[in-house]
C-alpha cells in the first residue's frame, strides 16, 4: 500500500513540473491585448540598427507619447527605445527628429503581434521648463508631434 501511494504522489509530482509553462512578460501581453504599462524613458543619442515595426498610432498627453506599434514575433522578448537626435533646428517652435529603434532578438516567429508602449518624453523637451514647446518628427509616422513640456 505505502508503494501505491509513493508511486501516485511520484507521478503526480512528476507530471506536475513537466507541464509547468513559463509564461513571459511579451506573452502576457499580447496574450490579453492588454498595453505594456511599463513607463519607457526617452534618450537623446544616436539610434541603433532598428528590426521592422509599424508605428499604428501615436498619442501624446503631457510628457508621455503613447504608441502603438505591430511586428512579426511571439517567440522572444521584444524590446524598443524612443532616440533624439541632439541637433534641434533653428526654427520657432524647434523641431527634433526622434526614432523608435526595435530590437526583436532575432524572433523568426511570423504571429503578428501589436503592442502598446508609453515613453516618458522628457528629456526630448527643447528646455524642461512647463510650457516650453518642440515639434517631433518621428521616423515612420506621417503627422508632426507638438510637445509641450509639463
Amino acid at each position: 500500500m505505502k508503494s501505491l501511494i509513493l508511486i501516485c504522489t511520484c507521478h503526480l509530482i512528476f507530471t506536475a513540473c513537466a507541464t509547468t509553462k513559463r509564461t513571459t512578460k511579451m506573452e502576457q501581453s499580447s496574450n490579453t491585448n492588454q498595453p505594456t504599462s511599463e513607463l519607457l524613458v526617452a534618450q537623446i543619442g544616436k539610434p541603433a540598427v532598428s528590426d521592422m515595426c509599424t508605428i499604428e498610432r501615436a498619442n501624446l498627453s503631457g510628457n508621455i507619447l503613447e504608441l502603438t506599434v505591430s511586428y512579426s514575433g511571439g517567440c522572444e522578448e521584444h524590446q524598443f527605445e524612443l532616440i533624439g537626435n541632439p541637433n534641434i533646428s533653428k526654427s520657432l517652435p524647434p523641431i527634433r527628429s526622434i526614432e523608435l529603434v526595435h530590437k526583436s532578438n532575432g524572433d523568426a516567429c511570423k504571429k503578428k503581434i501589436e503592442e502598446t508602449l508609453r515613453f516618458n518624453l522628457a528629456n526630448l523637451a527643447y528646455k524642461q521648463e512647463s510650457g516650453s514647446v518642440i515639434k517631433l518628427n518621428l521616423n515612420g509616422w506621417k503627422e508632426q508631434l507638438i510637445y509641450t513640456f509639463e
